[in-house]
């Protein structure tokens, strides 16, 4: 008799004694389930042996004996290894709705593998589709039209609507439904509701952001956009690049929030009068703005009057150059926590930022947290 090796590879150990001997094999299976293919028909219908093979590759699923591979505990190992090993599970088990009610709850796209009958039982399918909606794509043909169970599968992930029934992807009230829980979901649509205006601004009240799916032409409309960018603000992104461009149509825009900046044409970043807008309806939209501009001291001033928090987005060289600083700090001490650390080391700006804020303090840096004058100025209210 060979003795095992356990260095070597299983799959390299072939000698007929070593896979007649129970304790020897289980050793092998353990180190690599490929050693249940070499083992005699006996070892291959023993459940431990084969249990801890599936355990290890569950691909060797396809070694077993018939009757384990209608064995539940076996199975279900196997799966929970490999997905693969459903190639090898016997059909009897396929159509047991109790065993793969069990499997889907932890893997909803093992429904591909359910039996007919299971794929069209409602109570089965939800269970899977709760769980991914995916798994949608493998439901019968007729509860792929059940508007429940779509609209289950579509809360769970919008793309699930690629796999419902064409009646429902064409119906007008049903995908008004469904967009309010995925804008995605739009997508799917009948291409001719995605150019149809008045109900392309019926999805676009409800779901912004399905601006992306609905036609060119309609993209370029101003009214279109702007009902989508008040649902949701970033719809803007998938505006037609001519509205990007068009100042008016963006200032409208920047009512809602100045953060859609992000998406305007270059040229109109670096208007001070578009940036300005955006800054004011939100105060971190400085950071979609040109370089030329978060570098020009009376305009970064001016948008710091609006929110100090804006200045965290001025270009790294103004916030190291000290006249910007006095005047930041004069205006608002806060802004203190916003200047490079040469700035807030420098004891006349923070004289002058604890002077308008106290709590300023907090901002300077180490070495000046022991200055007499500071600490005194820091605590006077």
């Amino acid at each position: 008799m060979i003795e095992f090796n356990s260095k070597l590879n299983s799959a390299e150990v072939i000698a007929t004694d070593l896979f007649n001997d129970k304790a020897s094999l289980l050793i092998a299976v353990e180190q690599d389930g490929w050693a249940l293919k070499s083992a005699s028909l006996e070892l291959r219908a023993d459940k431990e042996v084969v249990l801890a093979a599936v355990k290890q590759r569950g691909g060797v699923l396809y070694y077993a004996s018939d009757n384990l591979k209608l064995d539940k505990e076996v199975v279900l190992a196997a799966i929970k290894q490999n997905m693969l090993a459903w190639s090898f599970v016997n059909d009897d088990l396929m159509s047991d709705r109790k065993f793969m009610l069990e499997i889907i709850k932890e893997h909803p796209d093992a429904l591909y593998f359910a039996s007919q009958e299971l794929r069209a039982d409602r109570e089965f399918v939800l269970t899977a589709i709760k769980r991914d909606g995916m798994a949608l794509e493998f439901v019968s043909d007729e509860l792929k039209n059940d508007r429940e169970i779509v609209i289950s599968a579509v809360k769970q992930r919008g793309g699930a609507f690629v796999f419902a029934s064409y009646n429902l992807r064409s119906d007008n009230d049903f995908v008004l439904s469904i967009v309010k829980h995925s804008a995605y979901a739009f997508r799917f649509a009948k291409d001719e509701l995605k150019s149809n205006l008045s109900f392309v601004l019926k999805v676009l009240e409800r779901a912004g952001r399905a601006l992306e799916y609905v036609s060119y032409e309609l993209r370029a409309d101003k009214e279109v956009v702007l009902v989508a960018v008040k649902q949701h603000r970033w719809a803007f992104e998938y505006a037609s690049d001519e509205l990007k461009a068009d100042k008016e149509l963006v200032l409208a825009a920047l009512k809602f929030d100045g953060v859609i900046l992000k998406y305007v044409s270059d040229e109109l970043k670096s208007d001070p009068e578009v940036v300005l807008a955006a800054v004011k309806n939100h105060r971190w939209a400085l950071e979609y703005a040109s370089d030329e501009l978060r570098v020009n001291p009376e305009f970064v001033l001016q948008c710091a009057s609006e929110s100090i928090y804006t200045l965290e987005y001025a270009s790294e060289q103004l916030k190291a150059n000290k006249s910007f600083a006095l005047a930041v700090v004069a205006l608002n001490g806060r802004g203190l926590e916003f200047l490079s650390e040469a700035m807030r080391a420098d004891k006349e700006i923070a004289l002058l930022a604890i002077t308008h804020y106290p709590r300023a303090f907090e901002y300077i840096s180490g070495a000046l947290q022991s200055d007499p004058i500071l600490i005194e100025l820091s605590t006077h209210k």
